[in-house]
C-alpha cells in the first residue's frame, strides 16, 4: 500500500447555498435528488449532492461477515491527522463508525460483505482515509447491494457526500457517501475500485456501512373517493441509538475488577468520542457497588452502593478516576441492592449492620442518578459474578425487592431504566442475563480483562429497545389512522405500520397535500443531515363522480339474463378521469360473452346531465345521468371498450335507477348491447320510462340489485 505522510489538499467546500438547496431537497425521496454540478466524477455521471458538514445520523450499522484482509484503526495525531496503526487481529472493527477499519485488498478478491439485519434502500459508506489523493480516496470503492451474502449484487448509485465526515474532530474520516439502489438489500458487498471509485490503487479502507434513518415509502400519490380510503405499509428506519439517553455506568468496584476499569480509563476517550459524533443527545454518570460490609458477603469498610458523578452531559460523567478496587469477600456480589436502590425512593442502606446509616460504608437516601425529564435511562451494569438474593448464603441482609432478580428487575421496569449487561469474556451470569432480559437490555463481550468494553458499549446502545411513532399533518376531510398507534423494536431496526388514509364521505374535490413524521422515543426522525424526515402525501378527491355497484337481470332462473358490475369513475381538479370498473356477463345472449368479465384500465369519456327523469336525491347532487366510456381487459385480455349510459334518479336503487351497457373490440366494433334493440340485440327491455322516445332516450334498464350514486361536483 503506498503511504505518503504529507498532509494533502483537502477537497474545496461549497458554501451555504449548497446546504439550504440539500435542506428543501432532503424531504424529497432520494432518487428523486438532482445533480448540483458539484463534484461531478467521471464514474457518477449523474452527480449527487454534497453536505459541508458532518453525518448527523444513521440507522443500523451493517457486520462484518467477511472479506477483510487486514484492519487498522486511525491515530489522528498533528502534524499528520491520516496517521494510522495496522491491529493485529480482526475482530469488531468495520461494525460501527469509530476510526477502526477494515481493508480490502486486491482486485478481483472477495469483497467486504456486511450484514445490516434487515433490508435497506440506502447505506452510508464509512471510510478512512490514509493518504492522497483527496477526496478520491475516500471514494476508492464500489458499493453493492444483494438478497443474500452470496449475492446476486447490484451496483448502488452515490446520491450524497457528507465532507466533514461523521467526527468533526477528525479530518481521516471525511467524505461519507451515501449511496442508493433501486430495491432493499440487506447485505451489502464493498469492493476496492469497481465501477463506481474514483480511484483504484487496489486497496480500499472502510470504517462502517450504515444504513440511512429513514421512512418509507416517502412519497404517496392515490386517488380516493369520498367515503373511500386506502391502506398504505410505512417502514420506519430507526437510529442506530437511542435519541435522548441518560447512561449511568453501575461498576463492581470488589477486587477482582481491577484490570476492567483500568481499561475503561484507556478507552473512555475513544467511546465519548463516537457518542459525541453521532450526534445524539446523552448524559453519563458513575456508579459503583460492592456488598454488605458483614462477613461473609463483604469485608469490612465494604458498601452497597455509591454514586461517584451524577448525570452530566455529555461524556464527563464517566469517571474511572473515581472507582476503587477492592473487597468483596464471598464471590455473589451485592448489586441487587444497588439496582433497587437506583430504581426507588429507596431507604438509608445500613451497610455494616450496626442499625444506624451514618457510617462511612453506609448509603444515605436521596442519592439515586438525578436522571434529565424525558431522557431514556440505561444502566451499564460491569460485573464478573452473580448476585446475592434476599436471605442467601446465611440470611443475605436484604429486602423484598431484592428477593430475586425478576423483583429487581420490576422496580427498575417501573422507573423505565433498562439494563446492560457488560461481563467478561463471554461469561454467563444467569443473574446479569435476567436484569437484562426482563429490562428489555441486552448482554455484552467485554473481554478477558476488559478490553473489549468500548465495542461491549455501544453495542448494548444499538440494541436499546425504542418506542416509535407516526403522526401526520392531515386534517379534515382527510384523516389517517396507524396501525399499531405505536410499538417498540431495538434502535436501529425497522418499525412497520400501516397507515389507513380516509376521505370523509362529504369531502370536496380536489388534491390534498400533507406529511407523515416520526418519532423515536417522542423525538422527530431526523436524516444524515439533521433535517426532519416526511413523508408526502398527495390525495386526489374526483370532484363529481359516480360510485355504485348492482344487477339487471330477467329473472331469477339459473339460465336468467344476468349482468353485474360495481365500480366507480370520477373527475380530479385538472379534468382527467380516474376510477376503476368491473362488469361481470353471467348469461347473455348467445354464449359467446357468458361468464365475460371487463375489468377497466382507463376512462376517455365522462359525462354528466339533466336531461330528464327526477333529481338524484338523496345525497342532491346537480346532475341524475350521464355515460362514460372506458378502456381495459376482457377475460384477461387487453384492447376492448366499455360504453355505458347510467341514471340515478333516486333511492333505493333497485327499480329507480337504470344502466346500458356496450362491449366493442379494438377495432370499435360493437360485440354485445344490452339493449335488447341495439345492434346486435341484446337482452335487456329499455324500462327506465323516464324520456320520451328521441335523442334524450338511451334505452336503458332498471336496476335489479344494487344502487347508483351520482355525487355532485359536475364538471362542464
Amino acid at each position: 500500500m503506498s503511504r505518503t505522510k504529507k498532509r494533502p489538499a483537502r477537497w474545496v467546500r461549497l458554501g451555504t447555498t449548497l446546504a439550504v438547496m440539500f435542506g428543501v431537497l432532503i424531504s424529497a425521496p432520494i432518487s428523486s435528488l438532482t445533480n448540483t454540478s458539484a463534484h461531478d466524477f467521471a464514474n457518477d455521471p449523474d452527480g449527487h449532492l454534497h453536505v459541508a458538514g458532518t453525518v448527523q445520523a444513521w440507522s443500523a450499522c451493517g457486520t462484518l461477515l467477511g472479506g477483510a484482509e487486514g484492519a487498522g484503526h486511525q491515530i489522528n495525531t498533528d502534524p499528520d491527522p491520516y496517521a494510522y496503526a495496522i491491529d493485529a487481529t480482526v475482530t469488531t472493527q468495520g461494525n460501527t463508525p469509530d476510526h477502526r477499519w477494515v481493508h480490502d485488498v486486491g482486485l478481483g478478491g472477495s469483497p467486504l460483505v456486511f450484514d445490516l439485519g434487515s433490508a435497506r434502500r440506502n447505506v452510508l459508506l464509512f471510510p478512512s482515509i490514509d493518504h492522497g489523493p483527496i477526496p478520491e480516496e475516500a471514494l476508492e470503492a464500489t458499493v453493492y447491494g444483494g438478497p443474500t451474502a452470496a449475492g446476486p449484487w447490484t451496483q448502488g448509485n452515490i446520491r450524497v457526500i457528507y465532507d466533514g465526515g461523521f467526527d468533526a474532530g477528525w479530518v481521516s474520516d471525511d467524505f461519507v457517501s451515501l449511496w442508493a439502489f433501486p430495491a432493499d438489500y440487506r447485505y451489502i458487498a464493498v469492493v476496492n475500485g469497481g465501477p463506481g471509485a474514483e480511484i483504484s490503487d487496489d486497496d480500499a479502507e472502510i470504517d462502517a456501512v450504515c444504513a440511512t434513518t429513514d421512512i418509507q415509502p416517502r412519497e404517496v400519490n392515490e386517488v380516493i373517493f369520498p367515503g373511500g380510503s386506502v391502506d398504505i405499509r410505512k417502514i420506519v428506519s430507526t437510529m442506530s441509538l437511542p435519541p435522548v439517553f441518560d447512561l449511568c455506568l453501575l461498576q463492581d468496584e470488589t477486587g477482582s475488577m481491577g484490570d476492567d476499569i483500568a481499561a475503561l480509563a484507556a478507552i473512555l476517550p475513544g467511546l465519548v468520542a463516537a457518542l459525541d459524533a453521532s450526534g445524539v443527545d446523552y448524559a453519563t454518570c458513575t456508579l459503583g457497588f460492592r456488598d454488605f460490609a458483614q462477613s461473609t458477603w463483604g469485608d469490612a469498610g465494604d458498601w452497597l452502593y455509591r454514586r461517584h458523578t451524577d448525570v452530566t452531559v455529555g461524556g464527563a460523567g464517566i469517571t474511572p478516576a473515581s472507582l476503587t478496587v477492592g473487597g468483596g469477600a464471598d464471590l455473589p456480589e451485592g448489586y441487587l441492592e444497588a439496582l433497587h436502590y437506583i430504581a426507588t425512593a429507596h431507604a438509608p442502606i445500613d451497610s455494616n449492620g450496626d442499625l444506624d446509616s451514618t457510617d462511612p460504608e453506609d448509603t444515605a437516601a436521596g442519592l439515586q442518578p438525578t436522571w434529565r425529564p424525558g431522557s431514556q435511562r440505561i444502566v451499564l451494569l460491569a460485573t464478573d459474578d452473580e448476585c446475592h438474593i434476599t436471605g442467601d448464603a446465611g440470611g443475605w441482609p436484604g429486602d423484598a425487592g431484592t428477593a430475586s432478580a425478576a423483583a429487581t428487575a420490576a422496580a427498575l421496569n417501573a422507573a423505565g431504566i433498562v439494563v446492560i449487561g457488560l461481563v467478561p469474556d463471554s461469561a454467563s451470569i444467569a443473574c446479569v442475563n435476567s436484569l437484562a432480559a426482563l429490562t428489555g437490555g441486552s448482554v455484552q463481550d467485554t473481554g478477558a480483562s476488559g478490553e473489549d468494553i468500548g465495542e461491549a458499549i455501544l453495542a448494548g446502545l444499538a440494541v436499546v429497545p425504542v418506542t416509535v411513532t407516526m403522526e401526520s399533518t392531515c386534517t379534515a376531510p382527510i384523516t389517517t389512522t396507524f396501525d399499531p398507534a405505536s410499538q417498540v423494536v431495538p434502535s436501529g431496526s425497522q418499525a412497520v405500520f400501516t397507515e389507513t388514509i380516509s376521505v370523509a364521505a362529504d369531502a370536496p374535490g380536489g388534491t390534498y397535500v400533507c406529511r407523515d413524521i416520526a418519532r423515536v422515543n417522542g423525538e422527530i426522525l431526523t436524516d444524515a443531515s439533521g433535517q426532519v424526515i416526511s413523508e408526502v402525501k398527495t390525495i386526489r378527491v374526483p370532484e363529481g363522480f359516480l360510485t355504485g355497484g348492482g344487477q339487471i337481470d330477467n329473472g331469477n332462473g339459473k339460465n336468467s339474463d344476468l349482468i353485474s358490475w360495481g365500480g366507480n369513475v370520477g373527475y380530479l381538479a385538472d379534468f382527467s378521469i380516474v376510477g376503476n370498473w368491473n362488469v361481470l356477463f353471467h348469461n347473455v345472449k348467445g354464449t359467446a360473452y357468458d361468464k365475460g368479465h371487463f375489468k377497466s384500465d382507463s376512462f376517455s369519456v365522462l359525462q354528466f346531465g339533466n336531461v330528464c327523469g327526477p333529481a338524484s336525491n338523496p345525497p342532491p347532487a346537480n346532475a341524475n345521468s350521464g355515460r362514460f366510456v372506458a378502456t381495459g381487459s376482457f377475460n384477461g385480455v387487453a384492447g376492448y371498450t366499455l360504453e355505458v349510459w347510467f341514471a340515478d334518479f333516486g333511492e333505493p336503487g333497485r327499480g329507480n335507477d337504470a344502466i346500458r351497457y356496450q362491449l366493442r373490440d379494438a377495432a370499435n366494433a360493437v360485440l354485445y348491447d344490452s339493449w335488447i334493440g341495439g345492434a346486435p340485440a341484446g337482452d335487456f327491455a329499455d324500462n327506465d320510462n323516464q324520456c320520451a322516445e328521441g335523442a334524450a332516450d338511451v334505452h336503458r334498464h332498471l336496476l335489479d340489485g344494487g344502487n347508483l350514486q351520482i355525487h355532485s361536483g359536475l364538471k362542464d
